[in-house]
């Protein structure tokens, strides 16, 4: 049931958006593509769970990965919830990153296992510091065997992050380090030893880190008392980007509703490109299996880009090999829908630049740029972005080079660690009339209206040291066969780039891997394209200052455009996500 009061706020919201939002107990799966307005989904589904008297505010737990798409989660159940007259107390409502959730359970009930009060949380820094002050008391003779058995361990520049990638994945991935130690081999023996001994060092110091705060706080939830607790304070568990949960985090999550059932989780298994860090992907195309009665929908509405680019992304998917021969396919059936309000606009909205080289690539891109800005089709570069597989300068400097010739600002933004470090530059923070040149990894979650993805010249997923070394010591083997992963992650990791455009995107490249051939091929060349057919935005919504207090682009609006919310606020829909003013 949905509450007539969600329906009278929020009249842009689909049958399919409608229906996620009525569920009421009981497991749900969603299956959310790019543009579906997913967050909105959940943030409405918690309101409509207040409003419908099925639960109280301080008995629900919405979980996401970054503290600003937390931030921006609560400003969007708030809003409707105050937009709907109610009054009750909303601070004890649960809004956080999985890491804060766990943060939370120790500060309460630590005391369960013997962790005493005050302890520590360390960032990347801290944790980086502290083993390497600590490095012999850690690592003594061991060193040695690990020098052999990784060449990174014998570069005194590195050995203190490569032992923290091996530390966090064995509690990411919960192995047993006795199962290493006992294993008869040199390397995972050594690791096993070191590992024990780095924990006990935290413990010791009232210090946890990142990953030790997801396993000691999933080792809290064996005792049944903390676990009812627990439970009986988050009645309604919702998960937001749930393909990028870790093996701890899963088993966390699921151990946290137990009691009730009550788990909602959301997430598109075509976007799972962070494997590097732990996620698992199969986290989303298991779930159902594990939690038997669970129901399953799929926000397939995009209203985010024009209906070729939909064509396109739909099309790089399709034409993947997803089948499985021992079961179930290893990607979720699903086609996009475009539904954005300039779907059908009259304009070749996908693109190919393909130069003599990586330079001649970025100089046609760059005068693309400056032709679309002059002609009006975007009225600020940073109505721009440039998404490359990495941006180490061997990679990124054509463009740059290219961009500053033109007279192009860039904004060049790296990575951050991971999703709790210190938030330092993010491309959330790209500067005014700047194109922003960042990773595929970082354009995660955003979009603007003219994408160029750079294709590489080869594509290929070096093998991961981690999963070679630790891979036969999880508890449960990923489901995706090693052979096809490459594959598997080749398709995910440009579907995130490509379904970020929003009006064009440019697919630019010198001597592409010959699996983009097909995306090029459907592509019209941008210098053979009549530019006449990109007209001036000048008449479409101006930028206006979003809830979450970030310049945003309307340049797309639900069906019903602009609607005014009670109290007279503008509420803006955004590709099916709605700010309030």
């Amino acid at each position: 049931m949905v509450s007539p009061i969600i329906s009278r706020l929020h009249p842009e919201l689909d049958l399919q958006q409608l229906e996620v939002i009525a569920h009421g107990d009981g497991p749900l799966q969603v299956v959310a593509g790019p543009g579906s307005g997913k967050t909105t989904c959940i943030a409405d589904r918690a309101a409509n769970l207040v409003l419908t008297d099925r639960a109280k505010p301080h008995e629900l737990a919405l979980c996401t990965f970054t503290r600003e798409a937390a931030r921006e989660m609560r400003n969007r159940f708030t809003a409707t919830l105050r937009a709907s007259g109610h009054s009750g107390d909303l601070s004890r409502v649960i809004v956080s990153t999985i890491h804060s959730l766990c943060h939370r359970l120790l500060t309460q009930h630590g005391n369960a296992i013997g962790l005493r009060p005050g302890y520590r949380l360390l960032n990347t820094a801290d944790q980086l510091d502290l083993m390497e002050t600590h490095y012999h008391d850690i690592f003594g003779a061991d060193h040695a065997v690990l020098a052999r058995g990784n060449d990174r361990w014998s570069d005194p520049e590195r050995p203190v992050d490569e032992a923290r990638r091996y530390f966090d994945r064995i509690s990411d991935d919960l192995i047993d380090h006795r199962r290493l130690t006992a294993s008869g081999l040199p390397f995972p023996a050594a690791l096993g030893r070191c590992h024990q001994r780095y924990g006990q060092l935290l413990w010791e110091r009232r210090a946890v880190d990142f990953a030790h705060l997801q396993t000691w706080a999933l080792a809290l939830l064996e005792n049944p008392q903390v676990r009812a607790d627990a439970s009986a304070r988050m009645r309604h568990l919702l998960v937001d980007e749930y393909q990028d949960t870790s093996f701890v985090q899963e088993r966390l999550l699921r151990r946290l509703a137990s009691a009730h059932g009550n788990i909602c989780v959301v997430g598109d298994d075509d976007q799972a490109i962070y494997r590097f860090r732990g996620a698992r992907v199969d986290n989303m195309t298991r779930f159902r299996a594990r939690l038997p009665g669970c129901r399953l929908l799929y926000l397939t509405n995009n209203y985010r880009s024009h209906r070729r680019i939909v064509a396109a992304f739909n099309d790089w998917m399709a034409s993947g090999d997803w089948s499985n021969p021992a079961g179930v396919d290893y990607r979720f059936d699903k086609t996009i829908a475009p539904r954005a309000a300039h779907a059908n606009d009259d304009h070749p909205a996908v693109v190919s630049i393909v130069g003599t080289d990586r330079r001649d690539e970025a100089g046609q891109l760059a005068a693309m740029l400056v032709s679309l800005r002059g002609r009006g089709f975007i009225t600020d570069y940073n109505q721009a972005a440039v998404l490359l597989p990495s941006v180490k300068w061997r990679h990124s400097q054509p463009y740059v080079d290219a961009f500053r010739s033109a007279g192009i600002p860039v904004h060049l933004v790296r990575g951050r660690d991971g999703p709790d470090d210190d938030e330092t530059v993010s491309g959330k923070q790209q500067p005014r009339d700047h194109v922003l040149l960042t990773t595929i990894h970082q354009a995660k979650g955003r979009e603007w209206p003219v994408v160029a993805v750079g294709l590489p010249r080869r594509f290929r997923q070096w093998p991961d040291r981690l999963d070679r070394d630790l891979g036969q010591f999880r508890p449960e083997p990923e489901a995706e066969p090693p052979d096809r992963v490459d594959g598997f992650d080749l398709r995910r990791q440009y579907y995130v780039a490509f379904s970020r455009a929003r009006r064009l995107l440019a697919l630019t490249a010198s001597h592409p891997d010959p699996a983009f051939l097909p995306a090029l091929a459907g592509a019209p060349v941008w210098t053979d394209v009549s530019q006449d057919r990109f007209p001036g935005n000048a008449a479409r919504p101006q930028p206006v200052l979003a809830s979450g207090g970030h310049n945003t682009d309307i340049t797309h609006l639900g069906p019903l455009g602009l609607a005014v919310a009670a109290g007279g606020g503008v509420r803006i829909i955004l590709g099916g996500d709605v700010s309030c003013l």
